[in-house]
Formats: C-alpha cells, sequence, structure tokens
C-alpha cells in the first residue's frame, strides 16, 4: 500500500500574492523567486499520468497552503492536506519555503508507511509497476549525472543549501555522502526514515521549518535522506538523463531548443520525465513556453476522475 504526495501553489492566486509580497521584505537573503510559485496547470497533467500509470497507487495527498485548484474534484482517492495540518508550529505560518514543507510530508494523516513524492513539475510518461520503486531487495533511490561536489552553483541559494547539507547529514550518519543528486522524478520515500531523521537533526528541521524563504541555511530532505541510504546500505539507482527511464527538461530554452526537447521526450517515451520550470529569457524563451501546454495535451489526452469536465466537455457530451 503506497500513496503519492504532492506539493502545490497557485502563485497567480491574488490572496497568496498579497502575502507573499507582505512577507518578501522581510526575505532578506533568502530566495523568493517569483517563478518558483507560478502555476502553469501541470498537476492536472502529472494526475493523470499517475492515474493512468501507476494505477496501483492507493490515495493521493495534495499538499498546499489552503489553496485547492478551480478544476479538481475532491474524493476518496484524492485528499487536500493544508499546511496547518502538517506543521507541528502553525505559528511559522504562512511559508514560501518548499524545503520547509517537505520536512512535514512525514506528518500527513493517515500517510501510508511507504509513499511517492512529486512536484507537479514530475510526469509518468509509461505504464510502472510498484516493483520499480520497491522490491524484494528493498527500496530504491534514484539519483542521476549531476554531480554533488563539481556541478552545484554556490551562486544558487539551493545548491549553497544542498552542499551544507551534505556535509551535516555525511558527518552525524558517518556515512560517505552520496556522489550524486537525487532526480527529478518521483522518489519513495520511507516515514521512518524521515522520522528518524527528524530526530537526529533536530534543530536543523526546526530551523528550516521557521524559514519562510528558500535559505542558504536550509536542511534538504532529499540529500539528507540519499545520505541515510548511502549509511544503511541502501542501493541508490542511477539514472542518466536523455535515456529509455529519465528525462530532465529545463524550460530556461529558446523555441528551437525547446521544441527538440519535448519532441524527444514525445518519441521516446521516458518511464519518467521532468519539465523543470526555470525563466526563459527574451522573446524566444516567451514563445517557447507556449509549447508546453500544448505538449501536455497531446502527451496525455483525456480527463482523469480528478478533473471536472471543462466547458469543451460539457459542450460534446450536450451533442451527442
Amino acid at each position: 500500500m503506497i500513496d503519492a504526495v504532492y506539493t502545490w501553489v497557485d502563485g497567480g492566486d491574488p490572496e497568496f500574492c498579497r502575502a507573499l509580497r507582505a512577507a518578501a521584505p522581510e526575505a532578506g537573503a533568502f530566495d523568493a523567486r517569483q517563478h518558483l510559485y507560478e502555476c502553469n496547470d501541470e498537476l492536472r497533467y502529472s494526475l493523470r499520468s499517475v492515474e493512468r500509470h501507476l494505477p496501483w497507487i492507493r490515495r493521493i495527498h495534495l499538499v498546499t497552503n489552503g489553496q485547492k485548484p478551480d478544476w479538481l474534484i475532491m474524493g476518496d482517492k484524492i485528499r487536500l492536506v493544508p499546511h496547518r495540518a502538517v506543521f507541528p508550529d502553525p505559528r511559522v505560518l504562512p511559508t514560501f519555503n518548499s524545503h520547509a514543507i517537505e520536512l512535514n510530508l512525514h506528518r500527513i494523516p493517515d500517510l501510508s508507511a511507504k509513499f511517492l513524492y512529486l512536484n507537479d513539475d514530475l510526469f509518468v510518461g509509461r505504464p510502472t509497476s510498484e516493483d520499480v520503486f520497491l522490491d524484494s531487495a528493498g527500496d530504491r533511490f534514484f539519483l542521476e549525472g549531476i554531480h554533488l561536489d563539481r556541478d552545484l552553483d554556490d551562486a544558487n541559494l539551493t545548491d549553497r543549501a544542498c552542499r551544507r547539507t551534505l556535509a551535516i547529514a555525511s558527518a552525524r550518519l558517518d556515512a560517505p555522502p552520496p556522489e550524486w543528486m537525487p532526480t527529478h522524478t518521483p522518489q519513495l520515500y520511507d516515514t521512518e526514515i524521515i522520522r528518524e531523521l527528524e530526530r537526529l537533526f533536530a534543530d536543523e528541521f526546526e530551523r528550516t521549518r521557521k524559514s519562510p524563504f528558500r535559505s542558504s541555511r536550509d536542511f534538504l530532505l532529499r540529500i539528507a535522506y540519499a545520505t541515510h541510504v548511502m549509511a544503511n546500505g541502501g542501493r541508490p539507482v542511477r539514472l542518466a538523463s536523455g535515456g529509455p527511464d529519465y528525462s530532465l527538461v529545463r524550460l530556461n530554452t529558446g523555441f528551437a531548443a525547446r521544441l527538440r526537447d519535448l519532441q524527444t521526450v514525445r518519441s521516446q517515451r521516458p518511464r519518467f520525465f521532468c519539465l523543470n520550470n526555470e525563466p526563459a529569457a527574451g522573446w524566444s524563451g516567451r514563445f517557447a513556453d507556449r509549447l508546453t501546454p500544448g505538449f501536455l495535451r497531446l502527451y496525455f489526452p483525456g480527463r482523469s476522475r480528478f478533473e471536472k469536465p471543462s466547458r469543451f466537455h460539457r459542450a460534446a457530451r450536450a451533442e451527442s
């Protein structure tokens, strides 16, 4: 029995924007880049991919600040989980820090002992069985070809937090640090392991939970978890981007490169792919942004059980 957990925010919601503007002047060295909160309807298509290709998922938990997509149908299969239901101290809310939110996912009520964690820019490209994540030899944790020593950018707050977490976790766990970054794919997490990390790194959990924006001093769950996997003889699996199992598409490119990358994903149909939301510069980048919604509609046609009928669907039913 495995659940799926999403974290989601609608950055275009007026109430959210007012709260963000009210908090941002105090952000200081924190990362309050607006593109982190943009909502481009990826969740709709990510849910389609999970329904279609991971039918064994028991329940989906959508963790939000209280927002709900207007097209979403709630039910037994999908639940809305507000931040206040998982943060041990709700006085630190509102938060705009995904690192802080991730440190509370194991506190979701009625969550399965093991769960898949996804962002809304992650997609399952073809039918995938449960044993891809968990087999007789144990859990699998996926790593990709981004080297943690060489490929991190010290100008980036999250990369600096990654280095800091790596140093703290490997020293405390007395383990060789993982060489490679966790993949931008659905990852299987064990709630007991996260609770153990919470006990071992209580101060780091508390500090990050109190940080309303991403900070270079954040403690990153994915890095600490990967280090724990290495310390306990786990079996991390390397996935090469561009191969049959995984593709990472960065959305900071111009039109020609974006078209090429999306066409490659559509033809190769990797098991997992990520459309990593990064700002694209110039007119070519803005024009390229129009490609992504059309690509997702073609890749995942037909609404899921979680979607209200659109005007198009209602009109088609009326004509039939």
